[in-house]
């Protein structure tokens, strides 16, 4: 009596089949997933995070702190500086200025500040007061003295990257002087957003866009830029770029 084959696949025939599937679906679906949209709704959203994590961060440890934003590598991370550190961060043309002194020079400054704040100051009625953390040359002292930052890597804040094609384009606070614009010739590749403890942050503006083949920013991409509130924390998007008022750009 002849016996009929039934048909079907072998265990062998059918691993391979899932194989293939598999590679094309590791080759397809990232590209489905993340489009130049949801690249940019994710850096967006996880760049407002961490800034409010950052503000936040400031105010429960008593530190100030500073976002620092790489334009070239689009990597930023949170750094603090250290426990009693008082001085606002000066404008970068100030830091320009006061790159020209020699160290010899910074440190004999450095000396003499020390020699006048350890005489007690005369008041009108001749009694001795001492310097407090607000009079000038405490705060001259203060900004003078190199800081060291440390970054901040914990559960909440670490350093992260733009995802995809998403970069950023410029930055711009008010402790600068001008926006700094992302370029491959620029030998200034960082900016720097500062929060203190006293719940305040600089004034800031982050543009970003997508980067085409060519390494430059599409111009009929998506464009956005951040706007973060110095008295919230808060951030507000706009569609676009927009310039900063408060650097005269």
């Amino acid at each position: 009596m002849k016996t009929s084959r039934q048909g079907g696949f072998s265990l062998l025939e059918l691993l391979i089949v899932l194989g293939l599937i598999g590679a094309l679906a590791a080759a397809i679906l990232p590209g489905i997933g993340l489009t130049f949209g949801s690249q940019m709704s994710m850096a967006l959203r996880d760049v407002s995070t961490q800034m409010r994590a950052v503000f936040d961060s400031a105010i429960l440890t008593g530190r100030i702190h500073r976002l620092v934003i790489n334009l070239k590598t689009g990597e930023y991370w949170a750094e603090a500086a250290p426990l009693g550190y008082l001085g606002r961060p000066p404008r970068p043309d100030f830091e320009a200025a006061r790159s020209i002194a020699s160290e010899d020079d910074r440190k004999k400054f450095l000396e003499n500040l020390d020699r006048a704040l350890s005489d007690p100051r005369k008041s009108a009625v001749d009694d001795e007061r001492f310097y407090s953390q607000r009079s000038i040359l405490v705060n001259q002292r203060t900004a003078f003295q190199p800081v060291t930052w440390t970054e901040v890597d914990d559960s909440v804040l670490y350093r992260k990257t733009l995802p995809g094609k998403v970069r950023f384009v410029a930055i711009a606070t008010d402790q600068m002087s001008e926006k700094l614009q992302r370029s491959e010739s620029s030998e200034v590749a960082t900016g720097e957003i500062f929060f203190f403890p006293d719940g305040s942050a600089s004034q800031a503006m982050l543009q970003f866009g997508i980067e085409g083949s060519d390494g430059a920013v599409v111009e009929d991409g998506l464009k956005y830029t951040l706007n973060l509130d110095p008295l919230t924390g808060r951030s507000q998007l706009v569609e676009g770029f927009q310039d900063a008022e408060f650097t005269g750009d």
